[in-house]
């Protein structure tokens, strides 16, 4: 399976739900905001953000831009499903953001500006990641209550994630269509393996390659298995 085919299996797994979910559910003032296409702004009102929402897929790589004639000030926010603020900027005539969304769901964009009659055009354009980019992105953003306690989290948004052990740290890193691992240990040497990455049937197949020996192991692709599980809670996707 070539690699755009693996993604549009994935998209076709997770996007759909959420897509009819955002259509369904949009409240009154709230746009939605296609990729590759440009909005522009209505009246605004004083103290008040516009609002715009998307879907994004894992490791899904946004880029939103806002562009305007005026000479004040505007800022952008991208908030995750909980209203929490995950990246942001601000300037005049240019802003942009770009940042890949620790899991995929519906996003929202809030734009404000500093005089509420400056009309603007906002633009989002989403990367497609890698299937390593969508397995990392997958996990970042959690901490696990029961058995090995973990917590997962982007050290280099899109490129690194780190996984705390508690007496070790495990850093996983994209190379290419592989994950590269890095185990760091107090007072030992540290060891470096790879792992291979593919979709079979309706889950993720990792292939650790790791002393010599392959040790495979499969997971869901159910965007919810972490955000919905009692074992697991989430924490920021930066660290």
């Amino acid at each position: 399976m070539t690699r755009p085919n693996v993604m549009i299996v994935v998209a076709a797994l997770l996007l759909a739900p959420s897509l009819t979910r955002a259509q369904s559910a949009m409240p009154d003032g709230i746009r939605m905001i296609e990729n590759g296409k440009e909005v522009r702004s209505g009246p605004g009102q004083p103290n008040r953000a516009d609002l715009y929402t998307f879907v994004t897929l894992p490791g899904d790589q946004q880029r939103v831009l806002l562009r305007s004639s005026s000479e004040r000030a505007f800022e952008l926010q991208i908030l995750d499903p909980g209203g929490n603020v995950v990246a942001q900027s601000w300037g005049k005539g240019e802003v942009e953001i770009e940042t890949i969304p620790a899991w995929g769901d519906i996003y929202t964009i809030a734009v404000l500006r500093a005089e509420p009659t400056a009309n603007y055009t906002l633009s989002r354009t989403a990367t497609p990641g890698s299937l390593p980019q969508f397995l990392l992105a997958h996990m970042a953003g959690y901490r696990r209550l029961s058995g090995l306690k973990t917590t997962r989290c982007w050290s280099n948004p899109g490129r690194t994630i780190k996984i705390d052990f508690g007496d070790y740290v495990l850093e996983r890193s994209v190379n290419g269509e592989q994950i590269r691992n890095r185990r760091i240990r107090s007072g030992q040497p540290t060891v470096f393996w790879t792992q291979t990455v593919q979709i079979v049937g309706d889950q993720i197949e990792v292939v650790d390659l790791e002393d010599g020996d392959a040790h495979k192991t499969t997971l869901s692709l159910d965007p919810g298995r972490l955000r919905y599980s009692s074992d697991y809670e989430p924490v920021g996707a930066t660290c």
